[in-house]
């Protein structure tokens, strides 16, 4: 840029003295960049002045946290931020520019959920409720129980009668929309039971005609029917096989035989029942 410069003395303006020089004024290296302002945690983003013949940049967050280059990726936790870019262009000329925004960075949820009860079987404890742990009623929940069976509740029950393995999945999102998902898998067990009449009616009415118990989780069986005498009369290894109140297919008397039930369930434990049922036509 040229200038003219001209002297005079106050007490003689008539004289005069003009100069003409060039003088050349160097630009602060001002950046020229944006930030999204508001993030989930870890907010990642490269960072790149655009200023042109630039000779280094540093980053400094909240005038602590400085990073050091131009054409970075810079990685921030949860907070809130100011910024400012400290850059020197290869002319020399230093310039220190204060982002207008806060930057905001918000932290990501940890999805975690239980269920109880928390040894869910196929009868006595079928009906699991799952809850979100830590519950929070600021955050949104998502289930997916199956590919059709996604509600958008905080604490969501469910039946399960089959012994299976089913994959719970929970998505958690913050007042913020910032997510985080977790997917479990609730195991189902068959519960072991055995019901065992004390009586039948054995007399061709089609009607509680056979002594047979039933149950479930059962791996093997053995029933075995005695008489009052102690002989043995009858035997079965089949749960769906009872005894009909016959030995050697002729009908036995009314009366009251032993039976003795072992059972091996489905967690390999044996059980043994003793006891009685009456036989009456």
């Amino acid at each position: 840029m040229v200038y003219n410069i001209s002297v005079f003395d106050v007490s003689c303006p008539q004289y005069t003295l003009n100069h003409t020089f060039t003088l050349n004024v160097n630009s602060a290296p001002i950046p020229n960049f944006q930030v999204n302002a508001d993030k989930c945690e870890p907010f990642c983003a490269l960072y790149n002045s655009k200023i042109k013949d630039v000779g280094f940049v540093n980053y400094v967050f909240n005038k602590d946290r400085v990073y050091y280059g131009d054409s970075i990726t810079i990685c921030l936790p949860a907070g809130s931020y100011t910024l400012e870019t400290v850059s020197t262009g290869t002319n020399g000329c230093r310039e220190i520019f204060k982002y207008p925004n806060v930057i905001n960075v918000y932290p990501t949820p940890i999805a975690n959920f239980i269920w109880d009860p928390q040894d869910p079987t196929t009868v006595s404890k079928n009906k699991v409720t799952f809850y979100p742990s830590p519950l929070n009623k600021n955050y949104t929940y998502n289930w997916e129980f199956s590919n059709v069976d996604t509600p958008n509740e905080f604490t969501p029950t469910r039946i399960y009668d089959v012994q299976d393995k089913f994959p719970i999945t929970m998505v958690v999102t913050t007042e913020f929309g910032c997510k985080d998902t977790i997917t479990k898998i609730l195991e189902i067990k068959e519960e072991f039971l055995l019901y065992i009449p004390n009586a039948f009616t054995p007399n061709g009415d089609s009607e509680n005609d056979v002594f047979k118990p039933k149950g479930s989780g059962i791996k093997t069986y053995n029933l075995l029917i005695y008489d009052r005498w102690g002989a043995q009369i009858f035997v079965s290894t089949d749960i769906t096989k009872g005894w009909d109140g016959t030995f050697k297919g002729i009908n036995c008397q009314n009366g009251v035989y032993e039976y003795v039930i072992i059972a091996i369930n489905n967690a390999n434990v044996k059980i043994e029942k003793v006891g009685h049922v009456t036989l009456l036509k």
